[in-house]
C-alpha cells in the first residue's frame, strides 16, 4: 500500500493559517503601531545617517590626508560590525561605563539607543553611495572649476555634489529599503517593531506563521513604495551625460 507525501501547505502550522488571530483582541492595532515604528525608526535613522554619510563622503575626497584616513577608517569599521552589535552596545555595553543617559521611561531609551545605533551604522553606506556619486562625475569639470580660481569648498559644493547627490538617488535608495530588514536589530533591546510583536504575540505556531505573514507583508509595502519613490526621483533628476 502506498502513500501520498504530504505536500507543502499540508502540513498543521500552514492548514491552520486563516488569519484570525491578526483580528483577535487589540492584534492588528499592534502590528499597525510596529509597523509606523519600523517606519518612524528607519527614517529618523537615515536623515542623520545621510547627514553624517555626506560629511563622510566629503571627507573621503578631501585633499587633507587626515581627514581622508578618518573618514575612511570609520566607515570601513562600521561597515564590517553587524548592526545587532552595535544596538547591544548602546544599550547595554555604554550604561555600564556611564556613557550613556538613561531616563525613568525604558520604551525611551530602547528607542533612543536604537536610533543612534541604526543612524551611526547606515551612515557608513550612505557615505558609501555618495562617494560613489562624486567618483562619477568627470574629473574634466572639477579641474575647470579650479582653473577659474574656485577652493575646494567650492568645487565639491556647486559643481561636484549637486551632480553626485543627483547621481546616487537609486543607491541611497537600496540602503534605505536594506535598512528597514536592518533595523531589525532593535527588537531584541524591546523596541516594539514588526519583528518584536511578531515574536511576542506568536504564542503558539499558528499565530507565530500568521504573524510572520504578516511581517512579510509589512516589509513588502515598505519595499514596493521605496522602490517605486527612488525610480520616480531617479528618472526625474537623473544627470543628462
Amino acid at each position: 500500500m502506498s502513500t501520498s507525501a504530504p505536500t507543502f501547505l499540508s502540513y498543521p502550522a500552514w492548514s491552520a493559517v486563516d488569519l484570525s488571530v491578526l483580528f483577535e483582541d487589540d492584534n492588528l492595532k499592534l502590528l499597525v503601531k510596529a509597523f509606523l515604528m519600523t517606519l518612524r525608526l528607519t527614517l529618523l535613522a537615515c536623515a542623520f545617517g545621510v547627514l553624517l554619510g555626506l560629511l563622510l563622503a566629503t571627507c573621503r575626497v578631501s585633499p587633507i590626508r587626515p581627514l581622508r584616513i578618518a573618514a575612511g577608517a570609520y566607515t570601513n569599521f562600521m561597515i564590517n560590525i553587524p548592526i545587532a552589535v552595535w544596538v547591544a552596545l548602546f544599550f547595554f555595553g555604554l550604561p555600564k561605563i556611564d556613557l550613556a543617559f538613561r531616563s525613568d521611561d525604558l520604551r525611551w531609551d530602547t528607542f533612543r539607543s536604537g536610533l543612534v545605533a541604526v543612524a551611526l551604522w547606515v551612515s557608513a553606506y550612505f557615505a558609501e553611495a555618495i562617494r560613489s556619486g562624486i567618483n562619477s562625475v568627470p574629473n574634466g569639470q572639477a579641474e575647470a572649476a579650479r582653473a577659474i580660481g574656485l577652493p575646494f569648498t567650492k568645487v565639491l559644493g556647486s559643481v561636484i555634489l549637486p551632480q553626485a547627490l543627483r547621481t546616487s538617488i537609486l543607491p541611497i535608495g537600496v540602503v534605505l529599503n536594506a535598512t528597514y530588514r536592518n533595523a531589525a536589530a532593535v527588537s531584541f533591546i524591546g523596541v516594539a517593531d514588526i519583528v518584536n510583536v511578531t515574536s511576542e504575540r506568536g504564542d503558539t505556531l499558528a499565530a507565530y506563521t500568521e504573524f510572520t505573514i504578516a511581517a512579510f507583508v509589512c516589509y513588502f509595502i515598505l519595499a514596493v513604495v521605496t522602490n517605486g519613490v527612488f525610480l520616480g526621483l531617479d528618472r526625474k533628476f537623473a544627470v543628462k551625460r
